[in-house]
């Protein structure tokens, strides 16, 4: 039994580990993170590169599978208006699978921390999504987490699907 429980509070102090790449896999330059928490899947964040503390956020969250942003549709409208979004597009927030999902990548561009992501949509034509985090390093950083883990956990569950 004391063998069991020193297994167990060894495990529980075993700090996360990198990747074959080691502090490559963790750092994000640019990025200073403290205490990111790797437990959310869901974020404020802002579309349409418009940066301030009054601006409305959208939401990236991960679900069922699927990654989403939804942005108020006042917002929407404010983008339209301001000719960031095409006045006559239809916005279709249902989010997208790990499948879709070509490259992902971000950027500082201080204050902002700006993740780019390309993606074929459901009608199989090429996307560039952008969004961003402002001055929330720990948050971008847990983004990252949370985005790697998704496309980890939904590509592994397609395979064990197939014959």
């Amino acid at each position: 039994m004391k063998r069991l429980l020193l297994l167990v509070s060894l495990l529980l102090t075993v700090p996360a580990q990198a990747g074959n790449l080691g502090a490559a896999d963790e750092v994000m330059f640019g990025v200073d993170a403290k205490a990111p928490d790797y437990s959310q899947t869901s974020f404020k964040v802002q579309v349409g590169h418009m940066s301030g503390p009054n601006m409305p956020k959208s939401v990236a969250s991960f679900s069922n599978g699927l990654f989403t942003i939804e942005t108020p549709p006042k917002w929407v409208k404010k983008l339209q208006r301001k000719g960031r979004i095409d006045p006559d597009a239809e916005m279709d927030e249902s989010g997208i699978s790990s499948s879709q999902v070509i490259s992902f990548d971000y950027h500082v561009q201080s204050p902002n921390i700006v993740y780019s992501l390309l993606y074929r949509d459901s009608e199989g034509d090429i996307q560039l999504a952008s969004w961003s985090f402002l001055w929330a390093e720990d948050k971008a950083k847990a983004f990252k987490k949370a985005f790697l883990d998704w496309m980890t956990t939904t590509e592994s569950s397609v395979h064990s699907q197939l014959p």
